[in-house]
């Protein structure tokens, strides 16, 4: 269907249901099913029929169910003569069942060599193990397959009794699903979809759980509300752009994503069962929290009908705008006061579906051909004063325009984070904006965890092997998300992702200097919405807070992934040498425009001129509260590149996406290295200063520097000189950070090990003019108790770093600004 936007790929869980579209006013009763052929119902009739779970299915039933049916009703002289021919046999326990014979073994095998076969038996082992998880489950009150969906200790029971309840807890949330689209489909159509949507089931994804697959809890969608939710202060946060790539594992368990799911799908997808499971992310339910804030407000007398606002949900393709966001807010306002909102209005792709609350068409859905019938339908509801609420999904072929008068009805829009699509709204009519971040990597791996879980239970080779496969494939995951960003509708499709990143690969391939201006402008988040279509291949929107005379919300485009983000670097600092654009635009950074520092701020440190005021500026920060001032090498005149002439950028991976041999280059005095990633550690950029002594009397022979780093008295003293930018009050290291980046000069820089020792090391933390200096020496923490090796990462650290400060302030701005002279 046409101006389906990308987020619709995520929610299809396999091409196995193929509901045909296009024929949406074909509503007028259940849908039917062809017959089961009369030899498929033979041959399953015949057969041994295996039970229907259901939630309240008891645990000691499902595990305590053999191949041969419940283990309770095995016979122990049946059991032996199909596992051991017949070995054991004894007339007087024809009667004996097997579960009384693994109670007490002894008492009915007299025979010492039978009961060793018997007991050594891979049958007779699976059976005791089973016996034994449903004791153990049952002294723990786990008496139900809904207990056990909710028990928190799985791995007390043994790899096989986890995945036999697992799998019947699948089975009993499937047939619990079968059992209400059954019911469903024996509605009419305008009841069918409205019970759909408001009996939607929930499910959810919880990370920090260390014995499930990729450290993910999946509970299926049967339940009527969110067994678990965020709580206001999770959801109303701004994270910093680079949290969205962390995936580092939650300490305990820590809800990642809801799932909704609607039987008879969602108005977005026109109600087809493809995309029935709606992904709501803390983003989401942010939006309706805001929303929910101001239809909270509302009056009830119809007499003030009149001023109820509209907002405008603002999010690049594929961050769950139209199938989340839409979808997510439809379910919550058809759960709301019905004196506030009695009907609720979804346009998207041209058709108009109203829900209705009360009155004669309560509990139904009413369906208009277009948009302009839809409108006209609510300013007929409006004007018999009948509260309500519009969703409008604004896709490229599907604009709002002029149709609607947001003020008798609250309302959402739901748009491109094009200004010329929602501008005249929030101009004429005093829309909000509310910006919808995109996925984050921990919400992607929920994502994938939650698409895999059927997969997972016909994987064989038990428990390891399925997490080692499921591994496997969230690391291929990782790696495409790294190339073109947070996208579900790529990352989990290889195909569709080598396409994107062609598609990437040629957003990128313009060398002329309006396109400079624009790759520079999106390393800073400056860039606009381009008409072209390259804005969403290479951007993601972030929402950051603006602290002006007031602080307020907004967005800026950052690249997308950190594949484009590196390209864009290399082509924007090296290639094409911009750099007169980007200090430009650090230059004329506000007093507030804090991230733009944090981003590039090291840049300063290429225009001499603002070196040497930072050398005036720059505090020492020492070891102890009585330590002496300690000057810099940037305080001597003597240094060579003692601020450096040239940027170089440097290739940094955390073993995934590119696999290169490494080769290793001179750290030579006057270069400006910095990292392709925001992901170096401990360090934002760094550059050797050398300082040179004075001339040897005449007549004595000068010793030369060797390119080994050895130094004698006559040779150059090196200082490594490493730039940290953070906003943040304090940014102390850790020891496993300071191993990680000395492995890496280890790896890639000329006789490291030599130089390390033989440098002196200083760390300047540049600050913004805003931000509350440092008063003590940042730390390098470690965990366990402290090495007595002088090397160990701590304890260089703490012996050869020397540290400074300095803040960015007006002085220094302006000689930024003089890089546009």
């Amino acid at each position: 269907m046409s101006g389906r936007s990308e987020e619709t790929y995520a929610a299809a869980e396999s091409p196995a249901t193929n509901v045909p579209r296009g024929q949406p006013r074909a509503r007028s009763g259940p849908s039917g099913g062809s017959a089961q052929p009369a030899a498929l119902r033979i041959r399953q009739e015949g057969a041994q029929q295996r039970p229907r779970w259901t939630l309240i299915s008891t645990v000691e039933d499902v595990l305590l169910f053999g191949g041969e049916g419940p283990i309770g009703e095995i016979k122990l002289n049946d059991f032996l003569r199909r596992e051991l021919g017949g070995r054991g046999v004894v007339e007087a326990n024809e009667n004996v069942s097997l579960e009384s014979c693994v109670a007490q073994p002894e008492t009915f095998i007299a025979n010492e060599n039978d009961l060793c076969l018997i007991l050594a038996s891979p049958s007779y082992t699976a059976i005791k193990e089973a016996i034994e998880d449903a004791r153990r489950l049952v002294e723990h009150e786990v008496e139900t397959l809904q207990r056990w969906r909710e028990f928190a200790q799985k791995n007390i029971v043994s790899p096989v009794g986890r995945a036999k309840l697992d799998a019947a807890l699948d089975a009993a949330v499937e047939e619990e699903a079968r059992q209400r689209r059954e019911r469903l489909e024996k509605l009419p159509w305008e009841e069918r979809v409205y019970r759909s949507v408001h009996e939607a089931k929930w499910g959810y994804v919880e990370s920090g759980h260390a014995t499930e697959p990729l450290g993910m809890k999946v509970v299926g969608a049967n339940s009527s509300e969110p067994e678990k939710m965020w709580s206001a202060g999770e959801v109303n946060v701004i994270p910093r752009p680079e949290e969205g790539d962390e995936i580092e594992e939650a300490r305990g368990a820590r809800l990642e994503l809801l799932v909704l799911t609607s039987e008879s799908g969602w108005p977005y997808g026109d109600f087809a069962r493809d995309f029935k499971d709606v992904f709501v992310r803390k983003e989401v339910l942010r939006v309706w929290n805001v929303l929910k804030e101001d239809i909270d407000g509302w009056p009830t007398r119809d007499e003030e009908m009149f001023g109820k606002r509209a907002y405008v949900v603002v999010g690049t393709p594929s961050v769950g705008k139209s199938l989340a966001v839409g979808s997510f807010v439809l379910r919550q306002l058809l759960h709301y006061d019905a004196a506030k909102v009695a009907v609720v209005a979804y346009f998207v792709d041209g058709c108009v579906y109203f829900f209705h609350k009360t009155g004669h068409n309560a509990g139904t859905v009413v369906e208009y051909t277009s948009t302009e019938q839809g409108v006209w339908a609510m300013d007929s509801l409006a004007g018999r004063h009948v509260p309500g609420y519009f969703i409008f999904d604004m896709a490229k072929n599907h604009q709002l325009g002029g149709h609607m008068s947001p003020g008798r009805w609250g309302g959402v829009v739901l748009s491109l984070p094009d200004i010329k699509y929602y501008d005249w709204l929030c101009d004429k009519h005093g829309a909000g904006t509310i910006f919808v971040n995109s996925y984050t990597a921990r919400e992607l791996k929920a994502l994938f965890a939650w698409r895999e879980r059927k997969s997972l239970r016909d994987l064989h080779g038990g428990e390891e092997r399925r997490k080692t496969a499921l591994e496997e494939s969230w690391r291929a995951v990782q790696q495409r998300i790294d190339e073109v960003g947070p996208l579900p509708r790529y990352v989990f499709d290889a195909k569709a992702s080598r396409e994107r990143w062609a598609v990437v690969v040629a957003a990128l391939s313009s060398n002329s200097d309006v396109d400079m201006n624009y790759y520079a402008g999106l390393l800073f988040g400056r860039a606009n919405w381009h008409e072209d279509g390259t804005t969403d291949k290479l951007t993601k929107q972030v929402r950051v807070l603006w602290e002006g005379t007031y602080v307020r919300e907004r967005f800026e485009f950052l690249p997308v992934s950190l594949e484009v983000e590196r390209e864009l670097r290399r082509m924007v600092i090296t290639e094409n040498l911009q750099m007169s654009r980007l200090l430009s635009a650090l230059g004329t950074c506000s007093i507030n425009a804090a991230a733009d520092l944090e981003r590039w701020g090291c840049l300063v440190f290429l225009v001499g001129g603002v070196v040497e005021a930072v050398a005036r500026k720059m505090t020492y920060l020492p070891r102890t509260a009585e330590g002496e001032p300690r000057p810099s090498v940037l305080a001597d005149g003597h240094a060579a590149g003692r601020f450096p002439s040239r940027p170089r950028l440097f290739e940094y991976t955390t073993g995934g996406a590119r696999e290169a041999e490494i080769q290793q280059v001179e750290l030579e005095p006057g270069v400006l290295f910095l990292p392709d990633t925001r992901r170096f550690p401990v360090l934002d950029a760094f550059y050797v200063a050398g300082v040179q002594p004075r001339a040897p009397p005449a007549g004595r022979r000068r010793a030369r520097d060797t390119p080994t780093g050895e130094q004698s008295s006559a040779g150059k003293t090196m200082t490594l000189v490493g730039l940290q930018v953070r906003k943040q009050d304090a940014h102390h290291t850790t020891a496993s950070e300071m191993a990680s980046f000395m492995e890496y000069m280890r790896s890639n820089f000329n006789n490291w090990e030599v130089l390390k020792e033989a440098m002196a090391w200083e760390i300047i933390y540049i600050r913004h003019a805003a931000s509350t200096l440092m008063t003590t020496r940042q730390q390098c923490t470690f965990t366990g108790q402290r090495s007595l090796d002088p090397q160990a990462p701590e304890n260089f650290w703490e012996r050869k770093v020397e540290q400074y400060q300095v803040q960015l302030d007006a002085e220094i701005a302006d000689k930024l600004a003089g890089c546009r002279r």
